[in-house]
């Protein structure tokens, strides 16, 4: 797997309080459909990439997983092992931080 995709609301919040965490940002970016964009590393060497939509109901929600088809075995791995502590302990925290009171 190469990354996680969310749609947030608010894209300078989420990265203001990921930065906030002592979490990494990585490149902030236009996106191919016009939207700011920015990537994020998260624990475990884990790269998640946020998608600014203002007209979002909630402030966050999954929008897509990025796969590397020369790795597909291993993506299915990920997807099929919903058990590894690793990958929830990130998961909960990028939950908590993208989450984060207004």
């Amino acid at each position: 797997m190469d990354h996680f995709g969310f749609k947030v609301r608010n894209l300078a919040e989420v990265l203001q309080a990921w930065r906030a965490a002592g979490l990494e940002v990585g490149r902030e970016f236009i996106g191919a459909e016009g939207f700011p964009n920015a990537y994020l590393m998260a624990p475990d060497d884990v790269r998640i990439e946020l998608q600014e939509d203002k007209a979002l109901p909630v402030k966050a929600a999954a929008y897509h997983l990025h796969f590397l088809l020369g790795r597909l075995r291993e993506a299915a791995r990920l997807v099929a092992s919903t058990r590894s502590r690793s990958c929830r302990a990130s998961a909960e925290r990028l939950s908590r931080l993208l989450m984060c009171p207004a």
